[in-house]
């Protein structure tokens, strides 16, 4: 169960991969949620796209990842619509 959101951060993504800028996840954990199906790639350092091969998200699902401080995260649409991933940095617990 989500405990709190500490931070909200909006990525968008077209037919050409969008990265982040360095991500400050104090808690450790991220949830993930995009608006039309993408894939996404995690990496310690900046300039790595993502490709159709990487992590696949769907429209409006979910996923929760444990992720380092400082980590950047990448999208890119699959599909003809380019969309918005939500990157949450969460606290789970009661």
């Amino acid at each position: 169960m989500i405990k709190r959101i500490i931070n909200n951060v909006h990525l968008d993504y077209t037919d050409s991969s969008a990265t982040s800028s360095a991500l400050s996840i104090t808690q450790g954990t991220v949830r993930l949620c995009a608006t039309t199906t993408c894939a996404i790639s995690i990496n310690s350092a900046s300039g790595t796209d993502a490709t159709a091969d990487d992590i696949l998200l769907g429209a409006f699902q979910e996923i929760i990842l444990a992720i380092p401080n400082g980590y950047f995260i990448s999208a890119i649409r699959i599909g003809s619509a380019s969309g918005t991933l939500s990157i949450q940095d969460i606290s789970i617990g009661q």
